[in-house]
């Protein structure tokens, strides 16, 4: 928590706000039982005060660095380690603008790391060779401004920003071509109001929380991802051809009030009586898609037929284009013509997988192998699930000779929702691969659909299917109400 606001990632529950060191004024760690007063915490958690400013001026320069070139030699017939370079700039002023009235605190800070790995074997075709990885470059800027409106009221408002990145370069047995990058971090926003009676305080806060947290191919240069099957074994650097296909956006969004109402007195021992409530809501949109619009898995030679395909080889697929052939009239009629039978006796008339048994993959992929399998995105799919919280506590911290009690009792209610807008196809153009317009000289599989964000491979009948492929430019798409 900062000056009371929560600012851990509401996904991964970790931290994922920095501040120079400069800028405390108060750490407290909590350990043990926990009080009414903090929500959804257990064991152990941080809470700091930054800095006020005050009447006198100060300010600071930090720097830091750390060159490879000050690493130990590593001993003989050790392994080597990466060599590591890093450095952290931080500067800060803090001060009055009005004396006794209006006081601020700024601080900038620039922080990069970066490690230098020597490739393995598998993920290079040059021995030895070797390439930097990025650990974090990110910029962290801090302001907040204090306001003394009388002696018993103060107000403070406070903006923080961290933006960051890194990439998957540092891992040795990672193939360059396959890297991606990260880029995390946003802005906060904290406005806080006090107001003070002899031994009454009242405390109110509302708070902003804004985190992206994207990942995203690293480099484009060498086509979409394709990933080569095999009946015998392949090198990485044989089997992965392309660049990441990895296109995951996601923006957290939160916001927070809250109210608390302290007690100070002393009634057989001393008492710190406190109150509050709180509210707020959290929301996460994520967009999903596929980098450079098409995700290819292929064949190492043309000679597979559908009936023998090598084991572990897209788990599904056949399903998945069973339904595309039998969705679409035109197309099953062009395999019936091709001198494939359909014999299912569920649904007469309609094909099932093992009608195709004969049928052989030979279209050459211009990025390498023959076409198996490909998806190409129609549009990307994105939900944004949301939960809104209350809170109500209330509680004493009771001190009696050298023990200490705290009682107290919380509230909560959660109430959550997942509006899903899927959008996400994988349905080729003009409208079909050549393979599919005239099945008579096979080609590769290809599905009108894949499965968007959070729905199972199996789609249930609440959600209803776009049966029309071949209509352009209306979006391929699955849709079902907001739950």
């Amino acid at each position: 928590m900062i000056d009371g606001i929560d600012v851990t990632s509401p996904e991964a529950g970790t931290l994922r706000t920095n501040i120079a060191p400069e800028l405390i004024q108060v750490q407290d760690v909590k350990t043990g039982a926990i009080t009414a007063e903090y929500s959804a915490r257990a064991g152990l958690f941080s809470s700091v005060t930054t800095k006020v400013g005050g009447n006198d001026f100060s300010a600071g320069l930090t720097a830091a660095f750390a060159p490879g070139s000050l690493q130990n030699s590593v001993a003989p017939d050790r392994f080597n380690v990466a060599e590591r370079n890093s450095s952290d700039l931080s500067i800060w002023g803090m001060g009055p603008i009005i004396k006794d009235k209006l006081w601020c605190v700024v601080s900038a800070q620039q922080v990069k790391d970066e490690v230098k790995v020597k490739l393995a074997s598998t993920a290079t075709p040059t021995p030895g060779e070797s390439r930097t990885g990025l650990l974090q470059d990110g910029t962290r800027l801090f302001a907040k401004l204090t306001w003394q409106i009388t002696p018993s009221d103060i107000l403070s408002a406070t903006f923080n920003s961290n933006p960051f990145k890194f990439d998957n370069l540092g891992t040795p047995t990672t193939l360059t071509r396959r890297a991606a990058k990260t880029e995390q971090g946003g802005n906060r926003y904290i406005l806080n109001y006090g107001h003070q009676w002899s031994n009454v305080f009242l405390d109110v806060r509302y708070a902003r929380h804004q985190e992206d947290n994207k990942v995203i191919g690293l480099y484009t240069s060498e086509g979409p991802q394709n990933t080569i099957r095999s009946a015998s074994p392949l090198t990485p650097l044989q089997q992965q051809l392309g660049n990441s296909s990895a296109l995951d956006a996601r923006k957290y969004e939160k916001d927070l009030g809250r109210a608390d109402v302290t007690w100070l007195f002393d009634a057989a021992g001393s008492h710190t009586l406190k109150a509050g409530f709180q509210f707020g809501e959290e929301k996460l949109t994520q967009t999903v898609g596929v980098a450079q619009g098409a995700l290819y898995d292929s064949f190492d030679v043309g000679t597979y037929t559908w009936g023998a395909l090598p084991t572990s080889t897209m788990s599904g697929a056949k399903s998945v284009s069973i339904t595309a052939i039998n969705n679409d009239p035109a197309l099953k009629a062009a395999f019936v013509g091709a001198g494939f039978t359909p014999t299912s006796t569920t649904t007469p008339g309609n094909f099932v997988t093992s009608d195709l048994n004969s049928y052989v993959f030979n279209e050459p992929n211009p990025i390498g192998g023959f076409y198996s399998y490909r998806t190409i995105q129609q549009s990307l799919a994105s939900s944004t699930p949301k939960m809104k919280t209350q809170g109500f506590y209330v509680q004493d911290q009771w001190q009696l000779g050298r023990w200490t009690f705290s009682p107290g009792v919380r509230l909560d209610r959660n109430a959550s929702s997942w509006p899903i807008t899927a959008r996400r196809c994988s349905r080729p153009t003009s409208p079909w691969p050549p393979g599919w317009a005239s099945p008579g000289t096979p080609r590769g599989m290809a599905s009108p659909r894949s499965t968007p964000t959070g729905a199972a491979t199996s789609i249930p009948s609440s959600w209803t299917w776009c049966a029309s492929p071949a209509a352009s430019p209306a979006p391929c798409a699955w849709s079902r109400p907001a739950s």
